[in-house]
């Protein structure tokens, strides 16, 4: 012990009698500094969300203090993450020891940490001279200014949700050739022209969130449309540039019913589109959302196959673009630019949104405040309606009156140019800014780190918002269901949007994905970068908090420098473009802070054992690795809430001490058919919510886990499978699994693997374990029996059962 203990000792003697202090009363004195940060920076916090939406803002003197808000919050976060996990156990700290008392240093067991107690102290001595950096500009009276979509409605659009656009749709059925009972009254705008085309092209213009897909949408179900084209009229979403021409040769084949060859080159394919489009008798094509052309592949392959379209045919246009036709070289004379809506059409929508069912009694409390939020929204239906969904939530007029004075719909500057029109509308921070949840906004910006068109699952990036602690400050059974809230309202104000429907897998669109980034500056960067060389342009330093890289094949064995300056990076997701990922030792003891690492789909062959030294860690995402064991350190990560190990093919075993990870919520092990082995212990785990597979050892196993381990995890939820129910002794020993407790089960898959054995005794065996095991009838809603040996079904049974 002496050995170990003196030159600490000797060293602490040698900081001098202002250094040690650094490290006397650390507990005091975070407890002091939270207090403070209660008093003087959380009530600031709102002010310096707001003084990073325009660097412009940024750049004057009077803003220069706001950022030192987001620095101390984000250095005291970190400090309370090393103390908790360094202390919450330490006795000393339990007793709450009189540090003041100089001899109670150097016991063996104080004189060990003190270390680290002298850093956490001068941790706090740097937030404390930030904090009063940020006093003396407390008496600043500059005021942040306030800031004020594309619609992605579906294709059910009824007459009662498009509103104050009668005359717009008259102008675009008479630009379709279509009469209609009310004329347009003035005539469509007029531009120059350029060569002519065999189909005519119909432009709808205007600004994000304006209602150009609903009012393309909304027409061309009407009666006399169908009519006049002979029902042949079809949708492509392009969202995007128009760039890839087999891309959208294959979607307009499908949109109009039917199945493109999977040919390879070019030439069969655009042959196989020409003859597509010409042998319809007259036709309607809306190309939706269109933000870009290549004019090459437009030109030279594309237009072609339009102009062999039969006269009368129509091409209809939805963009934000201005000149999206000079782009596409076509003629501009049918283009009908929507504006907002008017000013009582914009309260009629905002009502409808924000107060359905109400009374004209009721509705006349909001109606002066309503109209004001309402012309505040520009006439974007897009932002009223779900400005209108936000506001559902708010029972009050003094609610409302918040959502307005909390707005940012004045800031304008730096939204968008000339370059990108449009790319960033200032509408969109409309839905934005209504949000008053800081957490639910710090989820958002989450998103700028992953990739742009990134296909999002919903439950990981749940548990990636957990792990970053954004959804803190609710009971802990609650955290998921916090977020799933959050993911929810997201969803519902178009932020996210399904990449396939029925599925759970979602995307950003494009303006929001910008939205997110321009906000979250560089705490959420992320670089598509290919070799090391590329490496010279990414930005990483102490304000990144969160980062995804795509490595090239130079990359694959080393921490890139640049990243490497990112000590406070708390998430870091690594792509790889083709080669397997090779993770250096070295790398873990680079990111102390780290609590969310995602090495997914990377092909690692090997994790490191050096992973134990993230000792903050609670989401490891290894999907789709080619391990067959992880080390056994994995077990000293004490704070680790998901363990994710979905398609991990060549995956064997679990390691042996894994129920010492007690803080584990999610284990997802699906689609891991080599899995065959859980240890002993595993019931240990009681804080599972998920769990997709559970292995029952074999007979006589001294090692493995039998079926009693799930008797406590009375939390599971979803769908849970379970293998091996052929090597259960007895019926008696079934019921140890206490399925009838997991209240939260859906959906059971009970696999009693293959038999070779037809004995009578062996068969009633099973037939008494299928009984034993009994769940929850209450809450499950589908059981599949897969290898069982009977006919004959327990008594709980009420239902056909799903058996293979």
């Amino acid at each position: 012990m002496d050995a170990v203990v003196s030159p600490v000792v000797n060293s602490t003697l040698g900081l001098g009698v202002k250094k040690v202090k650094q490290g006397i009363g650390v507990r005091k004195r975070i407890k002091e500094l939270g207090e403070d940060l209660e008093l003087f920076i959380h009530p600031r916090e709102s002010d310096a969300h707001l003084s990073v939406v325009s660097s412009g803002y940024m750049k004057e003197d009077g803003f220069q203090y706001l950022r030192l808000v987001k620095v101390i919050l984000n250095e005291f976060e970190d400090l309370m993450l090393v103390y908790n996990n360094e202390f919450r156990d330490d006795p000393d700290e339990l007793k709450k020891v009189d540090w003041g008392k100089a001899h109670l240093l150097f016991r063996p067991s104080s004189v060990k940490r003190f270390p680290l107690r002298l850093r956490i102290g001068s941790t706090i001595n740097s937030i404390n001279e930030k904090l009063r950096k940020f006093k003396e500009h407390q008496n600043c009276s500059t005021a942040v200014p306030k800031q004020t979509e594309r619609d992605c409605s579906s294709s059910d659009v009824n007459e009662s949700k498009i509103l104050g656009r009668d005359k717009e749709k008259a102008d675009l059925m008479s630009m379709l050739g279509c009469s209609d009972d009310t004329p347009a009254t003035t005539t469509p705008t007029i531009a120059s022209t350029s060569t002519s085309t065999a189909v005519k092209f119909v432009f709808i213009t205007g600004t994000t969130g304006c209602g150009k897909t609903a009012l393309a949408q909304f027409v061309i179900k009407d009666k006399k449309v169908k009519e006049h084209f002979k029902h042949n009229i079809f949708w492509v979403s392009v969202s995007g540039q128009i760039d890839d021409k087999k891309k959208l040769a294959i979607a307009i084949i499908e949109a109009m019913g039917g199945r493109a060859p999977k040919y390879h080159e070019w030439e069969p394919l655009h042959s196989h589109l020409r003859n597509c489009i010409k042998e319809k008798e007259v036709m309607l094509l809306v190309l939706d959302d269109p933000c870009g052309v290549d004019y090459e592949t437009w030109e030279r392959e594309l237009k072609p196959c339009f102009d062999a379209a039969p006269p009368g045919s129509r091409i209809v246009v939805t963009t934000h673009l201005t000149n999206l036709s000079t782009m596409m070289g076509v003629s501009s004379e049918l283009t009908l630019p929507l504006s907002g809506l008017a000013y009582d059409a914009a309260w009629l929508l905002l009502r409808d949104a924000a107060l359905p069912g109400q009374s004209e009694e009721q509705v006349r409390e909001y109606e002066m405040i309503g109209k004001e939020l309402a012309q505040r929204c520009e006439g974007i239906p897009s932002v009223i309606k779900n400005l209108g969904r936000v506001l559902r939530s708010k029972g009050t007029p003094l609610e409302w009156n918040d959502v307005l004075e909390n707005g940012i719909w004045n800031l304008n500057e730096g939204i968008s140019n000339s370059n990108n029109e449009g790319l960033i509308p200032r509408h969109l921070f409309a839905t934005y800014d209504a949000f008053l949840d800081p957490a639910l906004k710090r989820c958002f910006k989450f998103c700028a780190s992953l990739p742009y068109e990134y296909e999002i699952d919903k439950g990981i990036l749940i548990k990636l918002w957990m792990a970053l602690g954004h959804l803190n400050g609710t009971r802990t059974g609650q955290m998921e269901e916090k977020g799933d809230m959050y993911f929810n309202l997201l969803t519902t104000c178009s932020f996210f949007h399904k990449s396939n429907p029925g599925g759970n897998v979602y995307k950003l669109y494009g303006h929001v994905y910008a939205l997110a980034r321009f906000l979250a500056g560089n705490e959420s960067c992320y670089y598509p970068v290919i070799g090391t060389s590329s490496f010279s342009n990414v930005y990483s330093g102490h304000d990144t908090r969160h980062s995804t890289i795509i490595l090239g094949d130079d990359d694959m064995d080393c921490v890139p420098v640049p990243l490497s300056k990112a000590v406070n990076l708390q998430m870091l997701k690594l792509m790889t473009e083709s080669a397997t990922l090779k993770v250096p030792s070295y790398t873990f003891s680079q990111f102390p802070y780290l609590r969310a690492l995602d090495m997914s789909y990377t092909g690692l062959t090997k994790l490191p054992s050096e992973i134990s030294k993230v000792k903050l860690l609670k989401i490891l995402n290894l999907s789709g690795s080619r391990f067959q064991k992880l080390p056994d350190t994995v077990c000293d990560l004490k704070r680790l809430e998901s363990l994710i190990l979905n398609e991990c093919l060549e995956l064997t075993e679990f390691p042996q001490k894994i129920g010492q990870i007690t803080t584990l919520r999610h284990l997802e092990n699906s689609d891991t058919p080599k899995l065959q082995k859980f240890p002993k212990g595993f019931g240990k785990l009681i804080n599972l919510r998920t769990l997709s597979k559970f292995v029952v050892a074999a007979q006589g196993s001294r090692k493995g886990a039998k079926i009693g381990e799930l008797q406590e995890l009375n939390l599971l939820q979803g769908c849970l499978t379970i293998k091996g129910l052929n090597r259960v002794k007895s019926g008696s020993d079934a019921m140890k699994a206490a399925l009838g407790d997991k209240k939260d089960l859906r959906s059971l898959c009970l696999d009693f693997e293959r038999n070779l054995s037809q004995k009578p005794e062996t068969v009633q065996i099973m037939e008494d374990v299928l009984e034993a095991l009994r769940p929850n009838a209450k809450a499950i809603s589908n059981v599949d029996l897969c290898n069982y040996p009977s006919a004959r079904m327990p008594s709980w049974w009420t239902a056909p059962t799903n058996q293979d």
